[in-house]
């Protein structure tokens, strides 16, 4: 089930990024914020979904959010958030300040790559076919993060230095409620 929730927005994403990417010049650069919008809410779904397939709604946070979205683009970043040892995660609640810094180093990194798809707004057909092309490989990148996560244990540490692994938790919720 994973894997055609991930195939199918993989699919959406290249359909849709291509569609924004055709118009030429000045236009173009006018598609990139909406574009880059609509395939995160796309990706975002997705990773929803495939938690949700793997019966694990209640382990997605914004932590977990950030980690399956762009492990694959700059690794450096998210690897403060979740760590794998083995087939356990270990997913660190961050505060504001570091969720914070680590949003800005991923707005860097995104900032990079708009120019980049910039450029390609330039050269309407080819453009629209490599951007696709992109997208497809992009949002397949996400969903195996995502899968690879969540069919994973998954323990969350927080501030106090408790970690629980989603077993745990799933018994103090059957003993305390």
């Amino acid at each position: 089930r994973a894997r055609a929730i991930a195939h199918a927005a993989a699919r959406q994403a290249a359909v849709t990024t291509s569609s924004l990417t055709l118009p030429p010049g000045p236009l173009g650069w006018m598609t990139l914020v909406p574009e880059l919008r609509t395939l995160w809410k796309l990706q975002t779904q997705m990773v929803a979904d495939i938690a949700g397939a793997y019966g694990k709604t209640h382990e997605l946070g914004r932590e977990e959010m950030l980690y399956c979205l762009f492990r694959h683009t700059d690794a450096r970043v998210v690897r403060d958030l979740v760590t794998q040892i083995g087939r356990r995660f270990v997913v660190q609640r961050a505060s504001r300040p570091k969720f914070r810094a680590v949003a800005i180093k991923i707005g860097l990194h995104i900032a990079q790559r708009v120019v980049g798809r910039g450029i390609a707004r330039w050269i309407p057909v080819f453009g629209a076919l490599g951007a696709g092309a992109y997208a497809y490989f992009d949002t397949s990148k996400v969903a195996a993060t995502a899968i690879e996560l969540f069919t994973g244990v998954i323990d969350v540490q927080t501030d106090d230095g408790f970690a629980a692994s989603e077993e745990a938790r799933g018994r103090e919720k059957t003993v305390s409620g």
